[in-house]
């Protein structure tokens, strides 16, 4: 990549991305396999109170999302003898629609994770709780969202402790000020990260939901953004900003 070119270009390419190690609140359990921290509450509320109850403490009723969630869900509770947990899945605004509480979509993937004859279709039946039946593990069945069971809250910002959103031991921060390159990484190091490093598929998701989101609230169709990879040192070969992986 040509310097000169570099500059002119990046004077336009400066909305950037910073990583910033963080761990979750205490009481809460970091999930390495999301951009999430969980915490099991076993007192027992309804659904809508137990929202709020995830609400006051800045999440929501959890998502499950795929195998490797559900898995590190199960662990946290898989010694409790009556595993009837509210999670976040619903199909309140629409009969047999099921959502997660961010408006994720229910994907055919999970639907194996359904115990016999769930969802019933019963129409009183919106809320979804996660139940232990033999030999199957973990599994998912819809009720009434007025009976009181135990449940489970997951945070994507940690409050105190990670300002930013957390994406496994990291916190991510969306800049909306525009920078060249040289100038958005001094403003990283300054706040105590780097620009961000890709390094793998659930890091690329992580940031894309980020970005997503943002682009969404500010009804944008298209942003591009900093991250740490250049061939600043060496023309044609591309490294990460720092020694330090991310």
């Amino acid at each position: 990549m040509q310097k000169h070119r570099l500059f002119r270009t990046l004077q336009y390419l400066s909305i950037f991305l910073v990583g910033i190690q963080g761990t979750c609140p205490p009481g809460w359990t970091r999930s390495p396999h999301s951009v999430s921290c969980i915490k099991v509450y076993t007192y027992r509320k309804t659904w809508h109170q137990a929202k709020y109850v995830c609400a006051e403490n800045g999440g929501d009723l959890v998502s499950i999302l795929d195998d490797k969630m559900r898995e590190f869900v199960w662990d946290q509770i898989k010694a409790d003898a009556a595993k009837r947990y509210w999670i976040g899945l619903n199909d309140i605004k629409q009969q047999g629609v099921f959502k997660w509480l961010d408006e994720t979509g229910f994907e055919p993937i999970f639907y194996h994770q359904w115990a016999l004859y769930e969802p019933n279709g019963d129409g009183t039946h919106d809320c979804v709780y996660f139940t232990h039946v033999i030999p199957r593990g973990m599994l998912w069945a819809d009720d009434s969202c007025y009976k009181q069971e135990k449940f489970i809250c997951d945070i994507f910002r940690v409050q105190g402790v990670c300002p930013f959103n957390v994406t496994n031991d990291y916190c991510m921060k969306l800049h909306k000020e525009r920078k060249a390159w040289f100038g958005a990484r001094k403003t990283c190091k300054d706040e105590g990260g780097d620009l961000v490093k890709i390094l793998d598929e659930s890091k690329k998701n992580s940031i894309l939901d980020l970005i997503n989101l943002d682009t969404a609230s500010q009804k944008q169709t298209q942003e591009r953004y900093w991250i740490g990879l250049n061939d600043i040192k060496h023309e044609g070969n591309f490294t990460w900003g720092n020694s330090q992986q991310q």
